[in-house]
């Protein structure tokens, strides 16, 4: 099965478009938590993101 993009956007069996509010929320759930993947990679790979430098309470 090969995929393609334009599948995407089809309206499939129930001949109705995709609704904007389900198109927003999608984006949303993939695009919301890379900020927090990309910061994680960088301090798993060694860039200085200034959690080191953080006072935690108690310690």
């Amino acid at each position: 099965m090969r995929f393609r993009a334009s599948r995407l956007l089809d309206p499939g069996g129930t001949g109705r478009p995709v609704q904007p509010w389900a198109a927003v929320a999608g984006w949303a759930a993939l695009l919301l938590p890379l900020p927090a993947v990309v910061w994680r990679l960088a301090m798993v790979a060694g860039v200085p993101t200034g959690f080191a430098d953080a006072e935690f309470p108690g310690r």
